[in-house]
């Protein structure tokens, strides 16, 4: 395997999000979510999957894509964008 091929194992793809207009912006692991620019998601600053509704709550902000797509290098914790968000979700901000 080449060198860029080892690369690229060792990556995994980023949205930026801020959480505030004139914040900071925030790498945040996609998974499996499809996201544009100026998309609100949630996205959770817990390091496990929460199975508990009242757990995501706590642990969970709403932001709004502000970069789509980017690859970072793997083996650093990041917060997790786990979906778009929905009328639920805006409600509690």
């Amino acid at each position: 395997m080449s060198e860029s091929g080892a690369r690229d194992l060792a990556s995994v793809v980023v949205a930026g999000v801020k959480l505030d207009p004139r914040g900071r912006l925030l790498a945040c692991e996609l998974g499996s979510v499809t996201v544009r620019a100026g998309d609100q998601v949630v996205i959770s600053f817990g390091a496990a999957r929460r199975d508990d509704a009242r757990d995501e709550a706590r642990d969970t902000e709403i932001g709004v894509v502000a970069v789509p797509f980017a690859r970072r290098p793997a083996g650093e914790a990041r917060p997790r964008i786990l979906r778009r968000a929905e009328p639920r979700d805006l409600d509690r901000v």
